[in-house]
């Protein structure tokens, strides 16, 4: 059976439908605290900062609008730190990822601790303004790093975002 144009051009935009999210700035919040071997004491609470999201047929990008506790480094102003990704092909749910990899400092204990940092957002767009999933970020010590400061160490929370400007 030969494909014709008409043919792949209706399957081609039949693999590009589902719901994608509006671009805006989006408020992140964080639902559930899973794992935090990064802070000295347990934490309640970690605030995520709001986050300017963009899609474009299957890529999506994630760029923070300002430093936050949770992620040192993630500034979205210079836009070379921004999480990207792509939708994952699911019948039942629109869902993608994004991520990257950055060197940071980190003030742990009052030291300057520079790490190697992976962020990692997973999630499900609930409509075409929110969506839901979990972020993770893995700190890892550089060799130039004091050596009081920590080997690594992991936050990952749950969160929510809803879109809430332009």
């Amino acid at each position: 059976m030969r494909a014709t144009a008409g043919t792949l051009a209706v399957l081609l935009l039949a693999a590009g439908c589902g719901r994608t999210l509006e671009d805006g700035t989006y408020r992140f919040d964080t639902t559930a605290i899973r794992q935090d071997s990064c802070s000295a004491e347990p934490q309640d609470d970690l605030a995520l900062p709001d986050g300017r999201v963009t899609s474009a047929g299957e890529t999506v990008r994630i760029a923070f609008a300002a430093e936050g506790p949770l992620v040192p480094g993630l500034t979205g102003a210079s836009g070379d730190k921004a999480l990207i990704g792509r939708y994952l092909p699911d019948k039942e749910e629109e869902r993608f990822i994004a991520d990257a990899s950055f060197d940071v400092v980190r003030e742990v204990a009052g030291l300057s601790c520079f790490v190697f940092a992976h962020a990692a957002v997973r999630a499900r767009v609930e409509d075409e303004t929110s969506f839901s999933g979990t972020l993770r970020i893995d700190y890892r010590r550089r060799a130039e790093a004091q050596a009081a400061c920590l080997p690594s160490c992991v936050v990952e929370v749950e969160f929510a975002a809803a879109r809430i400007g332009e």
